[in-house]
């Protein structure tokens, strides 16, 4: 449960979470639990999507989103990492792959918030187009 907090904190206290990281305070804690709460959510997400089609798709999809975001964690942190020394950042690559993290965490929630509305249109409708 103390994971979930790391979100509530992004959502409502964004200011104090951002200087936490500029800070450098409990960096490995927080990357710890946005990593796991961002796979969660986007394996719950995933197969949500994945469930209009069959279970095969729906597990695929489920293990499928979070390797796309994380793939995109890797190769992007170089890139920014680089980019914000060019422009006179001080911050090392553990506080940019936690800002990358952070954006990975609330796009996560926000897929994850949308569940509900999917699986009340997938229960409800029966043309999978309505959901395009």
């Amino acid at each position: 449960m103390q994971d979930l907090a790391v979100i509530e904190t992004i959502l409502r206290n964004r200011h104090h979470f951002f200087s936490e990281i500029r800070e450098g305070i409990a960096l490995p804690e927080k990357m710890r639990a946005m990593l796991l709460s961002s796979i969660a959510f986007l394996a719950l997400y995933g197969a949500v999507m994945g469930s209009t089609h069959s279970l095969w798709q729906a597990l695929s999809s489920a293990a499928k989103l979070p390797i796309l975001f994380l793939a995109s964690l890797i190769v992007c942190s170089p890139t920014l990492y680089f980019f914000n020394i060019l422009f006179g950042s001080n911050q090392s690559l553990t506080q940019n792959v936690a800002l990358i993290l952070t954006a990975i965490t609330v796009t996560a929630v926000l897929l994850l918030s949308f569940c509900p509305i999917i699986l009340f249109f997938l229960l409800t409708t029966s043309h999978y187009q309505f959901l395009d």
